[in-house]
């Protein structure tokens, strides 16, 4: 079966409401960044078999839930794997990604594009992965973000310091 990207955006977490899929037993957030999680969970519930994505996945829930831990573990993950529905990955310009992928809908990977900790700018490693509706992220305030060039480091790093970005098309 072939997921859409329809299908995808309406089965992600942070497009219902729920920014944090990966709760504890008591309730509270599992983890601090989920995006990669988040991502995973709307797989799953397309029915993808996220099991078969080698990486590491919460020991809170069962991986067939998707809780995958890490950006670029989920971002390596898909790109060994063939999903239906979801094209080869493709490198785009950090630069102007928004204006390369206008109109066009997938899974995007930002790489290195913000400071974790006591990093400095340039030894950055904080990563992101998402869906792309074609103008947007999952979140309705990353269109400013993208589109006005707001950033306030330590918050909201600017896309475009991405070192790459990776972009999967979907239909």
């Amino acid at each position: 079966m072939s997921i859409t990207f329809s299908a995808l955006w309406n089965a992600h977490p942070e497009v219902k409401g729920d920014e944090n899929p990966c709760r504890r037993p008591d309730g509270h957030k599992a983890f601090e960044d989920q995006c990669a999680i988040r991502l995973g969970t709307a797989l799953a519930r397309c029915g993808y078999d996220v099991t078969r994505l080698h990486a590491q996945f919460c020991w809170y829930h069962s991986k067939s839930a998707g809780h995958i831990l890490r950006a670029e573990e989920m971002a390596n993950a898909l790109k060994r794997t063939s999903i239906p529905g979801i094209f080869p990955a493709c490198k785009v310009d950090a630069s102007n990604f928004e204006e390369v992928l206008k109109n066009q809908c997938g899974i995007i990977f930002f790489k290195d594009y913000w400071c974790r900790g006591n990093e400095s700018f340039l030894n950055r490693s904080g990563d992101h992965i998402d869906l792309w509706n074609g103008s947007r992220l999952s979140t309705r305030f990353s269109y400013l973000r993208i589109h006005w060039g707001i950033s306030i480091e330590g918050l909201w790093s600017s896309f475009s310091h991405a070192r790459e970005i990776w972009f999967w098309k979907m239909l």
